[in-house]
């Protein structure tokens, strides 16, 4: 029976390597670490697709030399580990000259697929407006000129990416390149409005996962067919993820914090952080204050009451609850943001056609009055927190109980 190595963030899987029976000693659940993601980074990327490559792995006192299959891997020029699968096959354990000699069958290239909306675009819909991109999976979308949000020609390209379709080579089949919109409405409720309007761009494209999108420019030649552009999507082994987008597999990372002050609690995933969060705890943890207003917060769960600022020790429910309610009311991936990027906005962006944009309407201003409220309930939130981090005023618990109140309204009343 073959036994399945996952890849593993650490390395390899743990519960993978125990289903070999031990045959590959001293890499046990208590040490898969050894076989670091640098060293097997290769398994996951091909040349060809349903490339089968044998390789030789020594054993040395009885178990898998890991230096050994990092250096050959390297030798044979295999590139980068992703999500790929690496099928160990019992019967290739074992030979006669006292070698491992498993089989590694790697399905497709895990790499990102690659595609330039002008061509999609001119393509699809035979649209050839003039616009560019910052490439990325969630590329924003500079219309030339900088046309206003209703423009006939901002709300045909918006309306059009809702419905641009892709060939994936991930999955061997089309989808949709679109997953979530967001206009300058959406963007102001996910703080991604810049104070110089030239650099605001017209719209947002959240795009399936498995594509990098760019804008050449070029409107021909033409890909074909013309129902899903599929020549023009092009899988690439130069990158194994994406970033920049909203969906959780690319929004969910991890922060390591450790020094004085910081309580050794290992992996933990208690509270809601995110960037923001980083410059306020530094700066409470070396006791140093400055005139920079934060969107973050001290995340004090993680400091030593004592390493504290007073008014922050011995911090109470209600002190994490109104943290945690910032944090899911303001944050761009906090429970309101990501449930009016992908419910509101969305709809609003696709919806309507050159005679009736009525919907939009309708919908543009209520993601209009929801950032109103937000910032009204946040910003006197973030001040509380700030002020007790940096200026030592205790909290006010019942003005506290009724901002997180306010806010466990908002989302009741608009996410889903």
């Amino acid at each position: 029976m073959a036994g399945l190595l996952h890849h593993h963030a650490r390395g390899l899987d743990p519960e993978g390597l125990d289903s070999l029976g031990g045959r590959l000693a001293g890499f046990r659940s208590e040490g898969p670490a050894e076989l670091t993601q640098t060293k097997v980074r290769g398994l996951g990327e091909v040349l060809n697709r349903q490339i089968i490559m044998q390789i030789t792995l020594g054993v040395v006192e009885g178990g898998l030399d890991s230096v050994r299959l990092g250096i050959e891997l390297q030798e044979r020029g295999v590139l980068g580990l992703s999500t790929a699968t690496a099928v160990v096959d019992d019967k290739a354990l074992g030979d006669t000259a006292g070698h491992i000699r498993p089989e590694i069958l790697v399905d497709h290239a895990k790499g990102e697929v690659d595609a330039d909306l002008s061509l999609v675009y001119a393509t699809e819909f035979g649209n050839t407006t003039p616009f560019s991109v910052h490439s990325d999976d969630a590329p924003s979308v500079h219309i030339r000129g900088n046309p206003a949000q209703t423009d006939p020609l901002t709300r045909t390209l918006e309306r059009q990416a809702a419905a641009l379709k892709g060939f994936d080579p991930i999955i061997g089949g089309d989808n949709n390149v679109t997953q979530a919109l967001a206009d300058q409405a959406e963007l102001e409720l996910l703080h991604m409005i810049s104070h110089d309007p030239n650099r605001t761009p017209n719209f947002v494209l959240f795009g399936n996962p498995d594509y990098f999108l760019t804008a050449s420019g070029h409107t021909t030649p033409l890909c074909t067919p013309a129902t899903d552009a599929a020549s023009c999507f092009v899988q690439s082994r130069a990158f194994a993820w994406n970033h920049g987008d909203f969906q959780r597999d690319i929004v969910r990372t991890w922060l390591g914090v450790v020094g004085p002050g910081v309580r050794k609690l290992g992996l933990t995933d208690r509270m809601f952080t995110d960037h923001t969060d980083i410059r306020p705890t530094i700066l409470s943890l070396a006791k140093l204050k400055d005139d920079y207003a934060h969107d973050g917060r001290v995340l004090f769960e993680i400091v030593h009451d004592d390493a504290l600022p007073v008014a922050l020790r011995g911090h109470s429910d209600t002190l994490s609850d109104l943290a945690e309610a910032y944090k899911q009311i303001n944050a761009p991936t906090g429970r309101l943001g990501i449930s009016t990027l992908t419910g509101i906005s969305t709809r609003a962006v696709a919806s309507g056609d050159a005679t009736n944009d009525g919907t939009y309407t309708a919908l543009e201003e209520r993601i209009q009055d929801i950032t109103a409220r937000r910032n009204d309930i946040a910003g006197q939130m973030i001040d509380m927190l700030e002020n007790a981090a940096f200026h030592d005023q205790k909290i006010d618990e019942g003005e506290a109980r009724r901002l997180i109140d306010r806010a466990k309204d908002l989302l009741e009343s608009e996410t889903h």
